[in-house]
């Protein structure tokens, strides 16, 4: 009997084989598989230094234009002066690879390494210095026009499309469900009651980690969420990693305005868009909530007994908390 396969791994073996075919990067010596997350990402050794190799996940990206769109916007910015990991050609001038894998075609992408270590958001003054390279990215961006299309992050992508996800999922709570029903819908009428916010390119998951430092130079890393969307939503990205992170509000709001104070250092935040923030809060918990559900089940709802009633508490608790 055959059965569907949902998600399967390539051995590092192949990988390693593969990109050793494949690009003119020196001798491949090792091939790391590094981390399991929206994407497959592994850690490609040479000779003349590292690589990453990411594998998306069929389930995720299987249009080829949003991975195209990814990657234009990252030569782009390059162009513009922005340090960014930088897509890779092939032997033969290709940047996008179609793998065949049992669920079916994963798309795969050759990137440069970015130099340093994690930017450290404990200091008030790399929270302040993240906020000038936001800002930064967000102004070198402004021109970008691509010929590739991938969704907007609009109110479609960041709560109807969730919600359908998440309504799969819980259909066995119907209490639940309700209750992340009326908080998805009370979130979009709070961003309809906005007009005016700062609209256009935005990296989409700028919460610190996506970024190296070295010798006081950052680089970017990781675009896959990427998109044209709400300004107020990429701040609220780096805000609720703050809130994930630091129980205290002080511990939060010091290091929240030295964020604010490095973007405006660069470029002007209206406040209607700092006002949205808190909205643009809750609607990223309501997207990663649909990400965990659909994609994450094995690593966020899979453990002993328990483990899932566990993960509905902590999130309906983490609504209850922004006042929803």
């Amino acid at each position: 009997m055959k059965l569907n396969v949902q998600y399967s791994t390539f051995d590092t073996q192949a990988v390693k084989d593969f990109i050793q075919e494949q690009y003119t990067i020196g001798t491949v010596t090792r091939c790391h598989y590094l981390l399991r997350g929206m994407n497959d990402t592994y850690l490609i050794e040479t000779e003349r230094g590292p690589y990453i190799f990411r594998i998306y996940r069929s389930s995720w990206r299987y249009d080829y234009e949003t991975v195209a769109f990814e990657l234009e916007l990252l030569n782009y910015v390059h162009r513009t002066g922005v340090r960014v990991s930088l897509p890779v050609e092939t032997r033969d001038k290709n940047d996008i690879h179609e793998l065949e894998a049992p669920e079916g075609v994963r798309f795969g992408v050759l990137f440069t390494w970015a130099k340093g270590t994690a930017i450290d958001m404990e200091a008030e003054e790399m929270c302040c210095r993240f906020g000038r390279e936001a800002a930064e990215l967000h102004s070198r961006a402004s021109e970008f026009r691509p010929q590739s299309r991938r969704p907007d992050l609009d109110l479609h992508y960041l709560v109807d499309e969730p919600l359908k996800l998440i309504r799969k999922h819980m259909q066995d709570r119907p209490s639940e469900l309700d209750r992340v029903e009326r908080i998805a819908s009370t979130l979009k009428n709070r961003v309809k009651e906005f007009s005016g916010l700062d609209w256009g390119i935005c990296h989409g998951d700028l919460h610190g980690a996506n970024a190296h430092i070295d010798q006081n130079e950052v680089t970017h890393f990781d675009f896959d969420l990427c998109g044209y969307g709400w300004r107020a939503y990429e701040l609220a990205v780096f805000r609720f990693t703050l809130e994930l992170r630091y129980e205290e509000d002080k511990e939060v709001e010091r290091r929240w305005q030295a964020f604010l104070d490095g973007y405006r250092s660069l470029r002007n935040i209206q406040e209607c868009d700092i006002a949205a923030v808190p909205v643009f809060v809750g609607i990223r918990r309501l997207w990663l909530m649909s990400l965990s559900l659909e994609h994450f089940r094995d690593l966020d709802l899979t453990g002993p007994v328990g483990t899932e009633e566990k993960y509905y508490q902590e999130e309906l608790k983490g609504f209850e908390k922004l006042g929803l």
